[in-house]
């Protein structure tokens, strides 16, 4: 009777107990029941660990008290409690509500819990309301009617009166599975050896079997389909390696055929290639147009020409390499000059012709010089002028000639005018008893003709004329 004091105790009265209110206005604030029975708690804070609370120690071994919280809610508090630290030890952290009661007992070493209520948490009395039990019916707090009721258990899950509960057939959605459930393949429907799990048109996983380009094994090895992938299949950047393109023989490279298929053929005609990419140029094919106008070929890679030689066209129309020689030599540097021994005597001759020689030039030639004999000759001009009181009538001009070959002639526009008239010609003529007409670089070449004199005539006769004429012939002599 250690709580009761003098006073408590009255006989034919109600026994009452003693007991104290505590208001926790801080956090970590130290209660004091003293020698009380109860202790009323009240808070200022809405959260619990803000006004948190210890107890002090009791004199009495055997003292209970009883802490009742009384402040409505949100106002909260806390009793100080850490496992196995302390003079308190509760089965849990306690926070209560308002009417929430926690009775502790002092054993002379700690405070330790009695028993305690939480009223918060609704009826904590046992009171089933059980009307017609059925077979595998479970109790369900009704909080409507603040009762425990015996219901079936129904929809995805049923239950046995066994207490087995099952999965109703077709119930389990995908957000039913947890994301790492895991689900062992064996658990799934059987699937036909090789076969794959593929969307139906109606959205539905079906079991088929992999066919097309590519087909799979069922350890899951797949394969591509003989001839079935085309330019369109392959990466723009697949890099394919050269050694799993098709063998290539030694030195060949791919074409297009007359198919359009890339066949492996040699490389011939005006190019031909090594096996290591080396590209030649076959001999003797390489042909004028194949050289670019403004290719600028380097000398040095012409064919060697011997020092001081010139390249000029042969007879058969091919550059060969030939000396200068004759009246005008060149360096290997380009420097011309004259030939001494080479230089010849100028001469000069003059012929009158009288009206009647010139009448009679067509069927009456007259020989200007002689035949050559052993010497050649270089005609360099031929000057004419005529006298008198009128020009010739006629179409016909003067002809210089040489068996037949003309060397110069005068129009009939110069020989129908009336005198005083001049013409003058420069010939650069060269002319020798073996050469025939080729234009040189000393002027026309007269060749073939033998020992044979330069003939003066007329194309066709004149039909009148009175002028006289005086021609000049300015040549030099060469020995052969």
């Amino acid at each position: 009777m250690a709580n009761f004091r003098n006073g408590n105790l009255v006989v034919g009265q109600t026994l009452g107990a003693t007991y104290v209110t505590v208001q926790l206005t801080a956090n970590n604030q130290t209660v004091n029941p003293g020698l009380n029975q109860i202790v009323f708690l009240q808070s200022d804070s809405s959260t619990a660990a803000s006004r948190a609370f210890n107890i002090v120690d009791s004199t009495v071994i055997g003292q209970q008290v009883s802490f009742i919280f009384e402040s409505e809610s949100p106002l909260s508090c806390e009793l100080l409690y850490t496992p196995g630290v302390g003079n308190v030890i509760i089965v849990s952290l306690w926070s209560p509500v308002q009417y929430d009661c926690l009775t502790l007992c002092w054993d002379g070493i700690v405070w330790v819990e009695v028993s305690r209520s939480n009223i918060s948490s609704g009826p904590d009395s046992f009171n089933p309301v059980i009307s017609s039990p059925a077979a595998g019916q479970v109790l369900v707090y009704n909080s409507t009617s603040s009762d425990w009721q015996n219901v079936t258990v129904s929809g995805d899950i049923t239950m046995s009166q066994t207490g087995a509960a099952q999965l109703a057939a077709g119930t389990v959605v995908d957000a039913d599975i947890n994301a790492s459930a895991a689900i062992a393949y064996s658990k799934l429907a059987a699937l036909t050896s090789a076969n794959i799990l593929v969307g139906s048109s109606g959205n539905v996983a079906t079991s088929v079997s992999m066919t097309g380009d590519v087909t799979v094994s069922n350890t899951g090895v797949t394969s591509i389909g003989a001839g079935v992938i085309v330019n369109a299949d392959v990466n723009a950047s697949a890099s394919i390696a050269y050694s799993k393109l098709a063998a290539l023989p030694s030195a060949n490279i791919l074409v297009g055929s007359a198919s359009n298929v890339a066949t492996a053929v040699a490389a011939t005609g005006d190019v031909t290639i090594t096996n290591a990419g080396v590209t030649a140029i076959s001999s003797g094919v390489v042909v004028n147009a194949d050289i670019n106008a403004t290719a600028g070929i380097s000398l040095s890679k012409l064919e060697s020409v011997a020092n001081g030689f010139l390249v000029i066209g042969d007879v058969s129309s091919v550059a060969s390499q030939y000396p200068m020689t004759g009246v005008t030599l060149i360096s290997n540097t380009g420097i011309t000059s004259f030939n001494r021994s080479e230089v010849y005597p100028l001469y000069a001759t003059t012929v009158n012709l009288s009206s009647a020689d010139i009448l009679a030039l067509h069927t009456t030639p007259i020989t200007l010089l002689p035949a050559l004999g052993g010497n050649a000759y270089i005609l360099h001009s031929v000057g004419i002028q005529f006298a008198g009181a009128s020009g010739y009538a006629g179409t016909t001009s003067l002809v210089l000639s040489i068996n037949g070959t003309t060397l110069m002639e005068i129009g009939s526009n110069v020989l129908t005018i009336a005198p005083p008239r001049s013409y003058n010609c420069f010939c650069g003529v060269y002319v020798t008893p073996s050469s025939g007409g080729v234009a040189t670089d000393v002027g026309l070449e007269i060749t073939s003709m033998g020992n044979l004199p330069l003939i003066l005539s007329t194309a066709s006769a004149f039909i009148t004329g009175t002028a006289t004429a005086v021609l000049t012939i300015n040549y030099g002599l060469q020995s052969i």
